[in-house]
């Protein structure tokens, strides 16, 4: 069976360590870890509504087990933002949370010219 070639997503990073190229993703070790998760959950159990759709007078729910919503960090944790202050938290859907990530990049790029 061919070796299949490693797609490099945008969030990762490369490592070099003894020749040798791996990539890995910045923050995937804190959003991977069950207390990220748990807290994750509990903040979209009491905040089920993506906050973007709600100003729209739109309802999507983003309350786990939907596999809709996703907990976002308003200043971005990148940018030296406590990932655990809660009052920086906020409920997105992932077409919000992918247009505002999108735009972030985006300024950030256009920030290093």
């Amino acid at each position: 069976m061919p070796r299949q070639e490693r797609i490099i997503r945008p969030w990762e990073r490369r490592k070099v360590t003894e020749g040798k190229t791996a990539y890995v993703s910045r923050d995937r070790s804190f959003y991977a870890s069950n207390a990220w998760r748990t807290a994750s959950e509990r903040y979209r159990r009491e905040n089920p509504f993506c906050v973007e759709c709600l100003k729209a007078d739109m309802l999507t729910d983003c309350s786990p087990g939907t596999g809709n919503g996703v907990t976002d960090h308003k200043v971005p944790i990148s940018s030296g933002a406590d990932p655990w202050d809660e009052s920086n938290w906020q409920v997105l859907c992932h077409k919000h949370h992918n247009s505002k990530r999108f735009k972030e990049r985006k300024d950030r790029q256009h920030g290093d010219d």
